[in-house]
Formats: C-alpha cells, structure tokens, sequence
C-alpha cells in the first residue's frame, strides 16, 4: 500500500512533464526547429582530465547563439514568451508574459 501512495505523485508529476514538454515547438514556423545547445567533444588522449574540462568550459562559454534556459528539460521562461505572443490576449498579460520571457532561439 505504501508503494502505490509514492507512485501516483510520480505518475503524475511524470504525465505533467511529458505534456508539457513539447508544446514550445508548435509555435515555430514551418521548416524550424528550436536551438538547443552545442555539445562539444574533446578527442586529445594526452591532456589530463582537468585540463579538457578547463578548455570544454571555456569553449562552451565562446559558443552563439545561447540556448533558451532548460530547468529539468523544460523551457519555461519560451513557453511564457509563447504566451504572450497572440495579440488576442490582455495587454497587461502580454507585457508581463514578453518581459518575463525568452524568444525562441532557431536553426
């Protein structure tokens, strides 16, 4: 009884997630994807370890366009920019939306 107690908050904490997840793409325009970050790849056997992290950071610091920032894989300062991009709504909502938001950075 005490594994099912923990589980449905998971459940549905996990259902939340997944929904919720790929809803930013659907305001892209045809033809673009969403820009979600470089991964960088140090291939030099004879540096150190710290050494690679060292030249990862700072490469990774050099690295255009930034990413929209990501909390546990979710963009939630693009879906409140995502909000407020229809002139249907409120102002007082849209202003809100748009200065606590991100534009969405595209391919």
């Amino acid at each position: 009884m005490k594994n099912g107690k923990i589980l449905i908050p998971i459940a549905v904490a996990f259902s939340l997630a997944l929904i919720t997840s790929c809803n930013n793409t659907k305001y892209l325009p045809k033809n673009e994807s969403l820009y979600i970050g470089a991964k960088i790849n140090i291939k030099a056997p004879e540096l150190k370890k710290s050494q690679r992290k060292a030249i990862r950071t700072e490469l990774a610091a050099l690295t255009r366009p930034k990413a929209n920032t990501s909390i546990l894989g979710l963009q939630p300062k693009l879906w409140l920019w995502n909000i407020g991009g229809s002139a249907k709504k409120k102002i007082s909502l849209r202003r809100l939306s748009k200065n606590l938001g991100e534009p969405p950075v595209v391919l």
